[in-house]
């Protein structure tokens, strides 16, 4: 047959795709990945290292369990906010710590990407996606955030108290930058209840 009814459209291709997209789309595999290597193993990593929410829940509900054990330091997670939020979901809802720290590490994946994003929406209003979407990308897997002088490897998603002071402290210097003092006086306030010393190292750039 020759008719004259033209071929059905093709489908769109990568050119149909905008910078945006892409940049999108790359950010959104990496935080999949990232957010199911870090909350894959959780118990399983928990045990061998060790310094993990289950170990300072049960340290201070069920003293009782670690008579004979000698000092970790994990009791020092007292004096941090978001340790003791561990605990009272474990008392008041029976909350498994390990599952709430897989819940945590999930929340610091994504809060880490978003105050990257907007950390570098603010030094560099006029940068294109393409290049925001690489430094969340380098934010998340590399060692471009060293937030401790004990210099552990990063990234570090462990469900503690670094990734939200570090992104607390951030978040505080860009409304110093934006001019609105007191929303940062209130970030700082959140890193320093998380970590003092990576709060007073912000507060001090």
């Amino acid at each position: 047959m020759h008719g004259s009814s033209s071929p059905p459209p093709l489908r769109p291709g990568l050119g149909r795709w905008s910078t945006l997209d892409l940049a999108l789309l790359a950010v959104g595999v990496v935080l999949l990945v990232v957010a199911i290597a870090e909350t894959r193993h959780v118990g399983l990593r928990a045990a061998v290292d060790g310094f993990s929410p289950a170990e300072f829940v049960y340290k201070r509900t069920h003293p009782e369990w670690f008579v004979n054990d000698f000092p970790s330091g994990v009791e020092q997670y007292a004096a941090s906010a978001p340790m003791r939020m561990y605990e009272v979901a474990y008392e008041l809802f029976g909350v498994d710590p390990t599952d709430l720290q897989t819940v945590y590490v999930t929340v610091e994946v994504l809060l880490a990407a978003g105050v990257t994003f907007v950390l570098g929406r603010t030094l560099l209003p006029q940068a294109p996606p393409g290049l925001l979407a690489i430094i969340v990308i380098f934010f998340l897997t590399g060692n471009l955030r060293q937030p401790d002088l004990g210099r552990w490897g990063q990234p570090l998603f462990y469900g503690l108290y670094y990734v939200l002071a570090d992104t607390s402290r951030i978040l505080g210097i860009v409304q110093v930058l934006r001019g609105r003092l007191f929303s940062a006086a209130l970030l700082f306030g959140l890193s320093f209840a998380a970590h003092p010393i990576m709060a007073l190292a912000g507060i001090t750039f």
